[in-house]
């Protein structure tokens, strides 16, 4: 009994307790024009709406006789019947995601005031009609995505702002030109991706950190292209002689069909020419060390590339792209996770002997049917060709591809042999087409090339059998076909069709025929040579 009556006076201490602070935290609340004020901060800040609130949002400066100094975060977030917003000079601090999708703001106004205004991460993102906006005097940052989505023509960020935030405009698909003070030291990553339309990034010219180039903007020393100005209405563009790195994002969903890049650039950054569909030609210089992951995804027109042997990083670099052809130079030693994952075209990668460890890097290369993997590599990941079922693994016997296509269920064969250039070049003299022969029952062939050392010519019939360059044939029956090639040490085909040459040989065989060519084989030779 004691111990029941100790938990209700707890309970009821409890309850007082709530009541009390309830009762507190509503006195210091006022609700006015469907909105509700706090105090905060020596002022008061908009903590709460009327999800009913539509058309011009005036925020007032003073309510009950205190000053409005903040709006809280995402307040009136997801407002879709607001139109326009007016903040007075008494805000000093908007919270993240305050106005974030409001649809259908299509202005923001900040009153002039001698106070710093501090606005949070994606305090207007994805207002979608936002067209007009006029930025508060004095402010030290735009933050993180604040105008992310948004419908914006034109931006100028104020003197004395010092940062701007990863992807503070991203996505402004209407932004034709933006406008950076001397203050600005820091510009974070991806600021204007998906801008299609800028055209224009202009650089104060007392900024000690950033430059505009013909409109894109550069590092002040001029070794990093930050971001191209996407809207430029060209198809080709030179990188300028001098940039070390391509910034992550700066080509992303561009138009270009032709990008030259430098010698003595080192580095192409994170989502660099992403989703930029026309591109169909890029050199990558021999000084190049980094392509950075998912620099050339979605490039769906870029079908060949040649990777430098100086590269050292380029996983998930060309994912998903266009890729039919992908040639590894001499002196890369491992092909990265992810890095031709999702080419359904590639049909060719050229695979140098300095390659010693192959990741996971051809999942999905639907139309890879042969890839040629060198005796250097000694590890390749168990997926490396996961969802590559037309994948045939060509590499030398006894070798560790050999033994990991047996040891995953993949079509294996050994390499063709070799051939010198030269053979492919050569020209075969010989006999050829249909040949009729009268008298004779034998026929001498002759065959004749310039092949370098270790090459030579065989005639060959139709089952298979081979003969040397000069030989004679004895008992011809009619329709008696050979075909010369060109073979290697081991006596192995090496030759084109277009350099073969085939000879059929016609015997009249009537019993006249047979008469003389008896009495001709008891005086003399009875061979012909074609």
């Amino acid at each position: 009994m004691i111990k029941i009556k100790k938990i209700l006076a707890l309970v009821m201490m409890a309850a007082v307790i709530i009541t009390g602070v309830s009762a507190a935290m509503s006195a210091g609340a006022v609700t006015e024009g469907g909105m509700t004020y706090t105090e905060k901060s020596g002022g008061l800040a908009v903590t709460g709406v009327d999800n009913t609130l539509s058309g011009a949002l005036v925020i007032p400066g003073t309510v009950d006789g205190k000053p409005v100094v903040e709006i809280d975060k995402n307040v009136f977030a997801n407002n879709t019947q607001i139109t326009s917003v007016s903040v007075p000079a008494s805000v000093k601090k908007i919270g993240n995601k305050a106005f974030y999708g409001c649809a259908m703001i299509d202005s923001v106004v900040f009153e002039e005031s001698g106070e710093t205004v501090s606005l949070g991460e994606e305090v207007f993102g994805s207002c979608t009609s936002l067209k007009n906006l006029i930025l508060p005097k004095k402010m030290t940052s735009v933050p993180r995505r604040a105008f992310a989505a948004c419908a914006l023509p034109g931006v100028t960020i104020p003197e004395g702002v010092i940062s701007v935030g990863d992807e503070a405009f991203i996505n402004n698909q209407s932004l034709k030109s933006a406008k950076i003070p001397g203050s600005v030291s820091s510009i974070g990553k991806h600021v204007f991706l998906g801008c299609a339309n800028l055209e224009e990034i202009a650089v104060d010219g007392s900024n000690q950190d950033y430059i505009s180039v013909d409109g894109s903007l550069f590092s002040k020393d001029k070794t990093e292209l930050i971001q191209y100005a996407l809207g430029k209405a060209v198809s080709e563009y030179t990188v300028p002689d001098g940039v070390k790195e391509i910034g992550s994002g700066a080509f992303a969903f561009s138009s270009l069909v032709k990008v030259n890049l430098p010698e003595g650039l080192e580095t192409i950054g994170y989502e660099a020419f992403m989703d930029s569909t026309a591109l169909n030609t890029v050199n990558l210089p021999s000084t190049l060390t980094v392509i950075d992951e998912s620099a050339f995804y979605h490039c769906y027109a870029l079908d060949e590339i040649t990777v430098p042997a100086s590269v050292t990083e380029f996983s998930s670099a060309f994912a998903y792209s266009g890729l039919e052809k992908a040639v590894i130079e001499n002196g890369v030693e491992t092909i990265p996770n992810d890095a031709f994952t999702g080419c359904k075209s590639l049909k060719e990668v050229v695979i140098p002997e300095s390659v010693t460890k192959i990741e996971s890097a051809f999942i999905d290369c639907e139309s890879l049917e042969e890839i040629t993997i060198p005796s250097s590599v000694t590890e390749i990941s168990n997926n490396a060709f996961d969802g590559s079922e037309n994948t045939t693994i060509v590499a030398p016997e006894g070798s560790y591809a050999e033994q990991y296509a047996g040891n995953n269920g993949i079509d294996y064969k050994k390499p063709e042999p070799a051939v010198d250039e030269a053979v492919l070049k050569a020209v075969i003299t010989a006999p050829s087409g249909r040949q009729t022969i009268r008298w004779k029952f034998r026929a001498r062939l002759v065959a004749k090339a310039k092949l370098p050392a270790g090459y030579s010519l065989k005639w060959f019939d139709k089952d298979g059998k081979s003969y040397n360059a000069d030989f004679t044939t004895d008992n011809l029956t009619s329709g008696a076909e050979y075909t010369v090639k060109i073979v290697d040490s081991n006596g192995n085909p090496v030759s084109t069709s277009s350099q073969e040459k085939k000879v059929i040989i016609e015997v009249k065989s009537d019993f006249f025929t047979k008469i003389i060519s008896f009495i001709s084989r008891l005086f003399g030779s009875d061979t012909i040579t074609l």
